[in-house]
């Protein structure tokens, strides 16, 4: 289930702008392209790099404009994205090298900023690090866990440290403050690593999400494929039935790791209900074969 996982950061990174949507080059699970790993990889080897040449070392006069910002941004004055986003690479270069001189007197608060300048450069173990601070004093704001989430995730999938159960009581967080958006990434990362007993309690939520008009249909395919996996590792036939109940079922197995769940699925489970699905599914496989075979 690690490939799902994979999936669902990339998805998170394309959200958040770490990748473009042209870098998104499919949008199944069972796919994580190898282009983005190696750039995110060849980003971290160029973080390392910089640090050896002094490449975040900063001016006085950088210094102390930094300082007024960050001071501004502590007053209320100056917002998290004119801080980071709106600030561009130079801005990030000049929070980390100020953070390299300052590391023991920076404010709580402002150790978010500059977290999130860590990330931009794919330094995640520096940037969860300084969130993870952060939300020891500011462990109610929503976006911060988010953060977090995100940090551990990317930690985990380019193999750079064990943090299953650190992203997981992230987005656990986020979710507890009231981020939908976090309840499918919890769910993967809680499916990953069989914390069923965190999944039995997201069904609802996860239901809920799936027929809300509101989706967007990828995420709705990636919210039935967690349930039908879910349903799956605990042998639960009625709630592989309840994901499938009122969806089109011709539509979905054009999704192949739908697809794929549904076949796994028809093979643990047993009944009328059942045989109906595989139906569909041996109907869809023939006009595939069909399909392929006029193409010849």
């Amino acid at each position: 289930m690690e490939i799902i996982m994979k999936q669902l950061i990339l998805l998170l990174w394309m959200a958040t702008g770490v990748v473009s949507a042209a870098e998104l080059t499919t949008h199944g699970f069972d796919i994580f392209p190898t282009n983005v790993i190696a750039e995110v990889q060849q980003s971290r080897s160029a973080y390392q790099k910089a640090l050896a040449t002094g490449y975040f070392e900063i001016t006085g006069a950088e210094e102390a404009q930094i300082k007024q910002k960050i001071n501004a941004y502590l007053k209320g004055d100056m917002s998290l994205h004119d801080l980071n986003e709106n600030s561009g690479n130079e801005g990030n270069r000049e929070l980390i090298g100020y953070y390299f001189l300052h590391t023991n007197e920076i404010p709580a608060k402002a150790k978010f900023p500059i977290s999130r300048s860590f990330a931009a450069i794919c330094a995640y173990p520096e940037a969860a690090s300084l969130a993870a601070a952060y939300l020891n004093v500011f462990s109610n704001d929503l976006s911060g866990w988010k953060e977090l989430g995100l940090d551990y995730a990317a930690i985990i999938t380019l193999g750079l440290g064990d943090a299953s159960n650190q992203v997981i009581s992230a987005y656990g967080n986020a979710v507890r403050l009231g981020d939908k958006a976090s309840i499918l990434p919890l769910a993967g990362w809680a499916l990953t690593y069989n914390r069923t007993n965190i999944l039995e309690k997201l069904v609802p939520q996860l239901m809920q999400l799936k027929g809300s008009k509101t989706t967007l249909p990828r995420e709705r395919l990636d919210l039935i494929s967690v349930l039908l996996c879910y349903s799956i590792a605990i042998n639960q036939k009625s709630t592989f039935i309840k994901t499938l109940k009122g969806e089109h079922l011709k539509e979905l197995v054009q999704n192949d790791n739908v697809r794929k769940d549904m076949e796994l699925g028809c093979k643990v489970f047993k009944g009328k209900d059942i045989d109906k699905i595989r139906r569909t599914l041996n109907r869809a496989e023939l006009q595939n074969s069909n399909t392929n075979s006029y193409r010849r």
